[in-house]
């Protein structure tokens, strides 16, 4: 009796084994028929699964594969890869995507600025005004542009430049009467107030000119103050250049830009204010060099004073 009894239990036991089996082999997370569940790939496992992959693979956060895990469908793409092909594959997918998402691969072909420099034919001579006496300091330069070109159009240029900086002069020379006169009624003198500017020739190639002027001016307070105003002429016209002809027609120029500023603002977060910048304007302040477009935002635009005039090159 007792040996019927323990030949009962062991075929129980035995049918109970081989049930577990095949019920468990079912559930678990197999690639397809005969190939053993994912841990026997070497694949590090994450529960994440909101990331997708485009070729409809999950993808968790930190850029590893794995099957879902109620996928009726098998997935082969990784049977016979190691960790090390895995990661390969991997690398090349966030290469894609840093790609895709940045349009480096087609921006060449966006952007109106021929990447070989043909000098243009036009000279920069400098034009200097210094004086000083007590309630100003002046010392202005700036550039004059002579031959190669049209003189209508070489007028224009030099107008239009001299004139912004004469009345930059002027204005300080105005300011510092004014308060002088209200200084010396109330008893007491003010110091200089100060007038500068420097200026560089950024592009003169592909009958494009480009030219930032840095004025600095000082009246009174803590410290004085400097904004920059690019002059950028289509040598053919004697127009000035506005930043959307730089790029193809149709291209979102915009966009485009706008990620090149975020991405460096992310970089550096402690050099802006948060939150400020919010895309750049229909008359956004920039110029052209050999690097590439020059986008710049005025003190305090976008950053203390500290950053100074933040440039972002666009290439």
């Amino acid at each position: 009796m007792i040996k019927k009894l323990a030949l009962y239990m062991l075929t129980f036991l035995i049918f109970s084994a081989l049930f577990l089996g095949y019920y468990n082999g079912k559930n678990s997370r197999v690639l397809f028929n005969g190939i053993p569940n994912y841990k026997s790939l070497d694949i590090e496992i994450s529960e994440d699964n909101d990331k997708k992959i485009d070729d409809g693979r999950d993808k968790n956060v930190n850029g590893d594969f794995f099957i879902e895990e109620d996928s009726k469908e098998a997935n082969t793409d990784n049977i016979g890869k190691t960790k090390e092909d895995l990661t390969k594959v991997e690398h090349k997918y966030e290469a894609n995507k840093i790609n895709n998402d940045n349009n480096s691969s087609n921006l060449e072909k966006n952007i109106n600025i021929n990447s070989q420099c043909n000098e243009n034919t036009v000279k920069i001579k400098t034009k200097e005004l210094k004086y000083s006496n007590d309630i100003v300091d002046i010392k202005i330069n700036f550039p004059q542009i002579e031959g190669g070109i049209k003189k209508e159009i070489l007028d224009k240029v030099n107008k239009d430049i001299e004139e912004y900086s004469m009345n930059f002069k002027n204005d300080i020379e105005k300011i510092a009467k004014e308060h002088s006169e209200d200084a010396k009624k109330l008893g007491y003198k003010i110091n200089p107030y100060v007038g500068e500017n420097d200026y560089n020739i950024s592009y003169n190639c592909n009958n494009i000119l480009s030219i930032p002027i840095n004025y600095y001016q000082y009246t009174g307070g803590a410290h004085g103050m400097t904004y920059k105003v690019s002059f950028n002429y289509d040598l053919n016209t004697g127009d000035k250049i506005k930043l959307s002809s730089l790029f193809e027609p149709g291209f979102n120029y915009k966009e485009y830009i706008n990620n090149v500023i975020m991405d460096t603002i992310k970089k550096n977060p402690d050099n802006y204010f948060k939150e400020e910048f919010k895309g750049i304007k229909d008359d956004q302040d920039f110029y052209v060099s050999k690097d590439g477009i020059v986008i710049y935002f005025q003190s305090y635009d976008i950053a203390p004073y500290a950053t100074g005039i933040p440039e972002f090159i666009i290439k």
